[in-house]
């Protein structure tokens, strides 16, 4: 019956489709494999659902398709190779968009969060989680929190860049840049504060990149509204892997309960430069890092 049924039909049928249903189809037969394998039905499929911004730029995927990047160092031979996972970016809308790696539900516990996305809490006996509005100004892009004690508590976060659509050869021949975005708040009745690091992994070893941010409250400081810290990761080795980010604090008057900071959405965005230039391999004794004691 399929065979009765044009290719443009069948395309656009599945364009529609959710990502349940449509690995359904992958494995009906070849005729629908076909189809769903192709660039460009993954391309229409973020347009359709108004998800481009998980896509590279249109230059970038020219590039790729012809294999006319711009390189000094790169033989194209090589960059024949360098390919985008289209399927993998759009699947979940992830990619190059602004990736959220959890959500927060004030209904459930730390373990649900932990096993449900690739988080670690240290110090999880000081931290709750809150629903928006406890002490702060109330946010409708916030709409739960972590928030955290007197004693210093650890929130981490990996990041397996594959896994949200970003290829290796991005990562070892552009190495764009990663800006992270945590958002966070505070008590106005208690001063407190609150640090993000970021690391990359190459597999085995977590490394520090390109420092830390953070931010600090005296008590009484208004207003208590939501803002963004924002640390971007540049000039980092090829072989590049995983991201860490981990958000610690604690309020700074020592009062029992959570009374320091507030921990909102996280998001995390890689950011291609405007021209598809490609580069060699960079080793690690070329990049900024510095090993850092946890």
């Amino acid at each position: 019956m399929a065979d009765d049924v044009c290719f443009d039909a069948f395309f656009h049928v599945f364009l529609v489709v959710d990502n349940e249903t449509l690995e359904n189809l992958n494995k009906t037969c070849r005729k629908f494999r076909n189809i769903i394998k192709r660039d460009a039905f993954w391309i229409q499929r973020a347009e359709y659902f108004g998800k481009q911004e998980c896509l590279p730029s249109k230059k970038w995927r020219i590039a790729a398709n012809s294999n006319k990047f711009q390189t000094d160092s790169i033989s194209a031979d090589q960059s024949s190779e360098f390919k985008f996972n289209f399927k993998k970016m759009v699947l979940d809308f992830q990619g190059y968009g602004n990736f959220e790696p959890y959500q927060i539900d004030h209904r459930k516990d730390l373990d649900y969060h932990s096993h449900k996305y690739n988080m670690h809490f240290n110090g999880d006996d000081g931290i709750v989680i809150e629903e928006n509005g406890i002490g702060c100004e109330a946010d409708p892009s916030v709409p739960a929190c972590f928030a955290l004690t007197y004693f210093r508590c650890d929130i981490d976060t990996v990041i397996d860049f594959k896994q949200i659509g970003i290829d290796d050869w991005i990562l070892d021949h552009v190495r764009p840049k990663i800006r992270i975005t945590q958002k966070v708040n505070h008590r106005f009745d208690c001063g407190s504060f609150i640090r993000i690091k970021a690391k990359l992994s190459n597999n085995s070893e977590f490394y520090e990149v390109h420092g830390t941010t953070e931010k600090s409250w005296r008590q009484w400081e208004a207003p208590c509204n939501w803002e963004n810290l924002i640390l971007e990761i540049e000039n980092y080795a090829s072989g590049m892997r995983f991201l860490k980010v981990r958000a610690y604090g604690r309020d700074s008057q020592r009062w029992a309960g959570n009374y320091g900071p507030k921990i909102g959405k996280l998001q995390i965005k890689i950011i291609l430069p405007e021209e598809p230039v490609i580069d060699e391999l960079k080793d690690r004794s070329e990049s900024e890092y510095h090993d850092s004691d946890e």
